[in-house]
């Protein structure tokens, strides 16, 4: 649309109505929401408040019509529309270039940006801010319809293979590896002497622990399983090497 009603370069935008305070609301929410499950290993949860952010710009779109306000000539609604878009777009590509780095490098150069989005400060991000004057640049469709004929015909013929009776394959393993290979960790009994919350995790817990011969601190991801009251005293294998 930038490309259609505006030459390809982001036009300057007016002040924020209601619906775009809103969308910059739940922007602020969704990059907080994102980084925490990220940081607590909760991907999926960061997925899906990913996503539902992204579906409320689709519901923008719908609601703004900026295709109307081209037709009507309203430039400063349709500059104030256009410019909220990119934004949801870039912190879009941001967050989902953890998951989707190519697609969300994509992303971020038909945005007209630069450089690598997973690179990019996520604490330097700031809704409105622009590197100077912006050219979006017009690629591919980032997710094309699939072609259903297609998708059928290979599906039928992976089922039809896996109908043909074959010589069973050998499943996958890991290279196996001999006893002195085993011998080489190093598995030693300790005991728990103390245990600390770690800020902002959902399953890691800080564990002081007795080796007999030395005290160390590590971390572990069971803090669902287990009560810190639980924890203390009780005795684990560790793998002292590792």
């Amino acid at each position: 649309m930038v490309d259609n009603f505006c030459g390809g370069v982001l036009p300057a935008a007016g002040a924020p109505g209601e619906l775009e305070k809103e969308v910059e609301a739940l922007a602020a929410r969704t990059l907080e929401a994102a980084d925490a499950k990220i940081s607590d290993f909760a991907f999926d949860e960061a997925l899906k408040a990913i996503w539902a952010f992204i579906s409320r710009g689709n519901k923008y779109i719908d609601e703004t019509m900026p295709w109307k306000l081209a037709k009507e000539g309203r430039d400063e609604d349709l500059h104030r529309v256009l410019n909220t878009l990119w934004d949801v777009l870039r912190l879009a590509a941001l967050l989902t270039a953890p998951f989707m780095p190519g697609t969300a490098r994509n992303l971020w150069e038909q945005l007209g940006l630069e450089g690598d989005p997973l690179a990019f400060p996520l604490d330097s991000l700031a809704w409105g801010d622009r590197p100077g004057e912006v050219r979006v640049n017009k690629g591919k469709v980032l997710f094309p319809r699939i072609d259903m004929a297609a998708w059928k015909k290979e599906k039928d013929a992976r089922d039809a293979q896996k109908a043909t009776p074959a010589a069973a394959e050998e499943p996958e393993h890991e290279e196996q590896i001999g006893i002195e290979d085993f011998r080489a960790a190093e598995l030693r009994v300790a005991q728990i002497l103390a245990v600390e919350e770690i800020p902002g995790s959902k399953k890691l817990i800080k564990l002081s622990i007795d080796l007999g011969y030395e005290k160390r601190t590590i971390v572990a991801g069971i803090k669902k399983f287990y009560s810190a009251e639980e924890l203390v005293g009780k005795r684990i294998v560790v793998v002292v090497n590792l």
